[in-house]
């Protein structure tokens, strides 16, 4: 089990995953429960790293259940918090936050950073995967004072590709580089191959030179990152917008296609509409796939039609007699359902969802 939780802490889960499911059926079979609990949460865990999240799924329902069956509160919320990350990325919002608020509602009070930082990690996953920067940022800067990483945590080398897109994406290239620069610092690439693909990554970010085509090829050849689909489909999503906004279209197209193919294969439902969305603004054509049509209300359609035609909130809310905020959260969820991430880019989604089934 202490095997076990080492590797968690050097990236090395994949090579005992026989080891710890022939563990934790014994451990509970045994009645060592409490190692059982530790086994299926480690499995759990690489099963999410790693982009089985079928099984993931499966790990936290037989994790749930467990926990509860033998009150143990403190596994009961570490497989809660797991779900609420699983289900950010995925795209299901409600599911992720009813798990953030009941995560944090125990572990607040009790003062468990560990389970806060889930829980943070967890409300910038949503807001990066709607494209909201702002919100991600104000997530994950209020937890970082000075954008510095808080020490004696393991946490921080998860969450670095989230604080340095979010810092970046929000207009603050000069904390996303302190990011990077503490990194290198604390030397987080001995840590393990996937931890120096990550640092080759978000040097590439915050490079200001075209030596970020390079770090991007470099990260994304990197063995380190084999294993880890969804954060290296994040980091082709953020080399293809590099190329798009350099006019290097054909680079751009192929790097796009393959980060839409691959949140495609995970059901990263709004990594992939983030995806498409570039692919459409690179000119490419988008076909979505089978069963990927878009579903919008009367009142979102009205709403989106308004925001194309150049309407601000306050002007869509006077039309529709709705407050500007809640014109807003409407245009939170209907920019993702499109694949766009600016208004500018409404009218043709708009267009192109028009064979798509709408509900009336």
């Amino acid at each position: 089990m202490r095997l076990g939780v080492a590797a968690y802490y050097v990236d090395a889960l994949a090579d005992f995953r026989a080891t710890l499911a022939t563990l934790f059926r014994r451990e509970s079979d045994r009645g060592a429960v409490t190692n059982a609990m530790t086994m299926l949460h480690l499995t759990l865990l690489d099963q999410l790293a790693t982009g089985d999240w079928n099984q993931a799924e499966q790990s936290t329902r037989l994790g749930r259940d467990l926990t509860e069956l033998h009150r143990n509160d403190l596994f009961r919320h570490q497989f809660i918090a797991y779900e609420g990350l699983h289900a950010a990325a995925t795209g299901d919002v409600d599911t992720a936050r009813r798990c953030t608020t009941e995560v944090q509602a125990w572990a607040g009070p009790r003062r468990l950073g560990l389970l806060s930082t889930i829980v943070r990690r967890t409300e910038a996953l949503i807001a990066l995967g709607a494209g909201d920067y702002a919100a991600a940022h104000a997530v994950t800067a209020d937890s970082h004072a000075a954008a510095r990483f808080p020490p004696y945590s393991k946490q921080p080398t998860e969450e670095l590709l989230d604080v340095v897109e979010a810092a970046l994406g929000a207009g603050h290239p000069e904390r996303a580089q302190a990011y990077v620069d503490q990194a290198i610092e604390l030397r987080i690439a001995d840590i393990s191959p996937r931890l120096a693909a990550l640092t080759v990554a978000v040097q590439a970010m915050t490079a200001a030179d075209e030596s970020a085509a390079q770090l991007y090829d470099q990260a994304l050849a990197h063995p380190g990152l084999s294993q880890n689909t969804f954060e290296r489909n994040r980091i082709r999503l953020s080399y293809g917008m590099w190329l798009r906004r350099r006019r290097r279209t054909v680079e751009a197209r192929e790097q796009l296609t393959r980060a839409a193919d691959g949140f495609r294969a995970l059901s990263a439902h709004p990594w992939e509409r983030r995806a498409t969305g570039e692919l459409r603004a690179s000119g490419a054509a988008v076909h979505r796939a089978p069963g990927g049509s878009v579903s919008l209300s009367a009142q979102e359609r009205t709403i989106a039609e308004l925001a194309a035609a150049g309407q601000s909130n306050k002007e869509i809310a006077a039309r529709l007699h709705l407050s500007p905020r809640t014109v807003g959260a409407h245009l939170y969820r209907i920019f993702p359902k499109l694949g766009v991430t600016s208004r500018a880019a409404l009218g043709q989604a708009l267009r192109d969802a028009s064979t798509s089934p709408l509900d009336q």
